[in-house]
Order: C-alpha cells, then sequence, then structure tokens
C-alpha cells in the first residue's frame, strides 16, 4: 500500500508547447525541403494533443550518511547523492513524463524519420513539465537554489532505486499520469524521468559521474541529456 501525502503532494498536467522553427533547426530540416512540410503538419497535431504530466512529493531528509540518504518510508542508495545532499531538511521526488498521447501519431511502424520525429516531440514535451516540476519543488521547499538527480548507473546512483521512488507515488496519482515501471527499471512512456530534487548551492556538471559519457552523442553536440536534466 502506498501512502498519499496529501499537501505535500502536487499533480501537474501541462499542455506541450512546441516551437516549430527551433525544432526545424534541430533536426535540420529548412523550409525549402519536402520534408519540412510534413514534419509542420506532424508538430500542429502534436501540439493539439501532447499532455506532459509529472507528479512531485515533498518529503522531509531523515538522515544522510554512509552513503544513504533516508526518507519516510524510504533509503536511498547513493554516494554522489550524499554528496550533493550534504545541506537541506527536505527533498522532492519527482516522476515525469511526457505523456501516451504522441503515441497516437505513429501511424506506420516501419517509417524510422517518423519515429524519429516523434521522439523529438516527446521529448521536448518531457522538458517542459520537467522544468515546472522544478518550479513547484522550489516553491514547496522554499528554496533560493534547486537541482536535480536521477538513478541511472551504478556509478552515481543505481537503476534499482527507481522503483524506491516509484513506491512513495500514490498508485492513483501513477495511474493518473500514466506510468509505468518494468521489472528491467525500464519506465513506459520511454520518454519519462524520475529523481529527486533538493537544495544545491553549486552547479552540478552531472555528466561527469555517467558511466554513458565516453560514448554519449549529446556530449559530442554539447547538447543536454534528458537523463541529466
Amino acid at each position: 500500500m502506498k501512502k498519499c501525502f496529501n499537501m505535500n503532494t502536487q499533480l501537474i498536467k501541462t499542455k506541450a508547447v512546441f516551437d516549430l522553427n527551433l525544432s526545424a533547426e534541430l533536426l535540420m530540416l529548412s523550409s525549402d525541403m519536402p520534408e519540412y512540410r510534413e514534419f509542420e503538419e506532424l508538430l500542429l497535431q502534436a501540439g493539439e494533443i501532447a499532455m506532459p504530466k509529472a507528479v512531485i512529493v515533498k518529503l522531509p531528509i531523515l538522515q544522510i550518511n554512509d552513503g544513504e540518504v533516508k526518507v519516510p518510508g524510504a533509503t536511498f542508495t547513493s554516494t554522489k547523492l550524499v554528496e550533493l545532499m550534504s545541506k537541506g531538511s527536505e527533498l522532492c521526488v519527482f516522476v515525469a513524463t511526457c505523456g501516451t498521447e504522441l503515441e497516437q501519431l505513429l501511424v506506420e511502424e516501419n517509417d524510422p524519420l517518423r519515429i524519429y520525429w516523434i521522439e523529438h516531440l516527446k521529448e521536448k514535451a518531457l522538458q517542459q513539465v520537467f522544468e515546472l516540476a522544478k518550479m513547484y519543488s522550489k516553491e514547496k521547499m522554499n528554496i533560493s537554489k534547486i537541482t536535480s538527480m536521477v538513478p541511472i548507473d551504478s556509478a552515481s546512483w543505481q537503476l534499482a532505486d527507481l522503483q524506491v521512488l516509484f513506491n512513495l507515488i500514490p498508485d492513483n496519482i501513477l495511474q493518473d499520469i500514466d506510468v509505468s515501471l518494468s521489472e528491467h527499471f525500464s519506465m513506459y512512456p520511454n520518454k519519462s524521468r524520475a529523481g529527486v530534487f533538493f537544495y544545491s548551492t553549486e552547479v552540478i556538471d552531472l555528466c561527469k559521474n555517467c558511466s554513458f559519457k565516453e560514448s554519449c552523442e549529446l556530449r559530442f553536440q554539447e547538447k543536454s541529456c534528458s537523463r541529466m536534466m
């Protein structure tokens, strides 16, 4: 049975807004290309239905030591998290997702270009609701500076703690935002993130601690990674 934290729990739903010019630039689509019009139509359809969602739960930090952060009902195991969370008395657990609506636009599963475009739009939707969750978490904890961390690998924060995070979210809310976690710790929809927001006085470069950094195309292109948002 998962607990409902009432006033400390906040559900967020927002309508995604997409920027045609920015997306076209990122996808290397110029207005004189035939694909541009096709993408423009897809983007307009996405803007009508995309509804990214998130939930945040504010919790007191009970104890930080020996590579563990303890909150009511859970213990997170991560020496990196302990290092970054040395100050502060609260944290906000979050689950954010692009939503399932954009799956409706996947008309043909054998169209790799359309799939690529939809994944791009799902990522943009996720980023928008993530920023809202970050803003609301900052207000809930009444702090001036905030950062986040997500379970990703054994070097920074073990993936198994995704289940610990999910166990802190009321079942009815997880159903409402339509996010699920598999036994192999994969989230559906795929453009979903779960982690914690907390007080920090420093800018944190989590990329340097990521085990994927040597082969990360985004890092080479100096683009942000949603695993580390």
